[in-house]
Formats: C-alpha cells, sequence, structure tokens
C-alpha cells in the first residue's frame, strides 16, 4: 500500500510526515535487524554493540512516534495530537527566531571566552563538550531554558560585558521568548477547540 502511495504521487507521498516515520522506521528496524543477525550469526562482533543499541534505540523511538500516529484513530485522544501538531506548525517562524538569538548570544560568549587564558580556573562559559563553539551554544541554549551557570562571570578580563549579556540574554531568551511562545500556543490551542 505505502509502496502504491509512493508510485502514484512521489511528492505528495514524501511532503507528508507520517509517512517519513514510517519509512525511517522501517529502515531503522531493517538495518537493526541486519546488526543483530550479523553479530550473532557469524560468532563475533562485525557490527559495534554499541552503533546497533544507538540504531535499535532510534527505531524504538520510531516506534513510539508512531503510537502518536495511531492515538489519532480514537476522539479522547485526537484532539490532543492535533493540538501538538498545530503546535509544531504555528512555532515553525518562533524556533528560527529563538535559533537566531541562541546564536547571536553564542557567537558573543565563544569570543569573549577566548580572552581567558587556557591556565585560568575560571570561564565565561561551561566546557559541555570540549569543543568552545558547541559548548557557548549549548550554554546560551541551556539559559534559554532557565538553567543558569554563571559562577564563572565573577572573574576574568570581560566582567562587565559578561554580566551585561547575561543578565539581556535571560531576559530576551527566558522571559520575552519563552512568553511569546505561551502566547503562541494559547492562540493555537483556541484554534484547534473551535474546530
Amino acid at each position: 500500500m505505502e509502496i502504491k502511495q509512493f508510485l502514484k504521487e512521489p511528492m505528495g507521498y514524501l511532503g507528508d510526515a507520517w509517512n517519513w516515520v514510517d519509512l525511517l522506521s522501517f529502515i531503522f528496524n531493517f538495518f537493526f535487524l541486519i546488526f543483530i543477525n550479523l553479530n550473532v550469526g557469524s560468532g563475533r562482533i562485525i557490527v559495534p554493540i554499541s552503533f546497533t543499541r544507538i540504531v535499535g534505540a532510534t527505531s524504538c523511538f520510531l516506534m513510539w512516534i508512531k503510537v502518536f500516529y495511531w492515538m489519532r484513530l480514537f476522539k479522547s485522544t485526537a484532539y490532543f495530537i492535533n493540538l501538538i501538531i498545530q503546535t509544531f506548525v504555528d512555532s515553525n517562524s518562533f524556533a528560527l527566531m529563538l535559533l537566531i538569538i541562541v546564536c547571536a548570544f553564542a557567537n558573543l560568549f565563544f569570543i569573549i571566552q577566548l580572552n581567558i587564558e587556557d591556565k585560568e580556573d575560571y570561564h565565561y562559559v561551561i566546557d559541555y563538550t570540549g569543543e568552545p563553539v558547541t559548548s557557548a551554544w549549548i550554554a546560551m541554549f541551556v539559559l534559554a531554558q532557565g538553567d543558569f551557570h554563571f559562577g564563572g562571570y565573577g572573574s576574568g578580563p570581560d566582567v562587565l560585558i559578561a554580566w551585561v549579556f547575561f543578565i539581556l540574554g535571560s531576559y530576551l531568551m527566558l522571559l520575552v521568548f519563552m512568553n511569546v511562545l505561551i502566547a503562541i500556543m494559547g492562540d493555537t490551542f483556541g484554534r484547534v477547540s473551535q474546530l
């Protein structure tokens, strides 16, 4: 049935996100079974166990997402699924704007972090990954979620600028942007409730 739908209208088929979930679920399950059979059938590890587990975990996650899809069949849960889907659709532009503001603050903190000598034990941005750019980005993303790590702002050559931009970032990302998201969700809730 899926193959017939794809052959009849390929672009329409690939335009539906649920079809992508089905396709990716099939692919990950297929490879997971192949990896398991390769390792068990040969009696030695051909595909690393850790990689096989990642494929298996992704496969399970996609199958749980399919459970969400099937919950649309029931009237009591269909409303919530439609609300969640519409919230994702309505918040696309918001997500882009949040990404831009997170990148702006991450870039700033990455640059002023370079003023700190390697031998010094304080920092403006916590080293999450061992790589300064991604660590700065993650630090600003968690700041947008309300997770504050400001212990290093009291030291270093750029204390004033670090505090000013920390406060500005907290205000913009946490207060302004998250309240905009709540307003978007409230508007979406009102529209879906009227259907």
